[in-house]
């Protein structure tokens, strides 16, 4: 099967992954040697390990979000689409998608996250949902809106009831 367009997480992403995993392990090493170099006596034992602690801890978690931010893609193929992940990889056929939808979450320090959801039309097939933070073009936009949009359907079919709102 030939892959017609593969999408990464935008490179402005990668890099600032980079910079915060960077900065989580350098940081509190540049602290704690700054202590010792300052410091006229031996420094605490505590702040030694509390350090080591927290790089060890930021390594881990800052290489798993590396390892997203790299492998993490969206591939149209000729009959299908694919989300790929750190641990998972899920495929669906365009002859098996009932249609897409976009929306946004908010979080409650008022920031948001946009992202495209893929339907199908059977029940055993998951649904795919990624972030609209991949390096999308003109190509898969055309095709994303040509699916049906189930979000407009969605709208179009509901009643006009108040009912229960205050």
């Amino acid at each position: 099967m030939q892959e017609t367009h593969v999408y990464h997480v935008t490179l402005w992403r990668q890099r600032l992954a980079v910079f915060i995993v960077a900065l989580g392990i350098l940081l509190p090493i540049g602290k704690l040697g700054g202590a010792i170099y300052w410091q006229a006596g031996p420094v605490p034992q505590e702040a030694v390990i509390l350090v080591a602690l927290w790089t060890v801890l930021f390594a881990i978690v800052g290489g798993f979000c590396l390892a997203h931010v790299y492998i993490s893609t969206v591939t149209l193929y000729e009959n299908a689409i694919e989300l790929r992940t750190v641990f998972s990889r899920r495929r669906m056929p365009f002859d098996k998608i009932r249609g897409r939808r976009q929306y946004l979450s908010s979080d409650t320090e008022g920031g948001s996250t946009r992202y495209l959801k893929l339907e199908s039309n059977e029940q055993t097939l998951p649904k795919l949902k990624f972030q609209k933070s991949y390096s999308f073009d003109q190509y898969f936009y055309d095709w994303f809106n040509r699916l049906p949009d189930l979000d407009a359907r969605d709208n179009g079919t509901q009643k006009g009831s108040n009912f229960g709102l205050v």
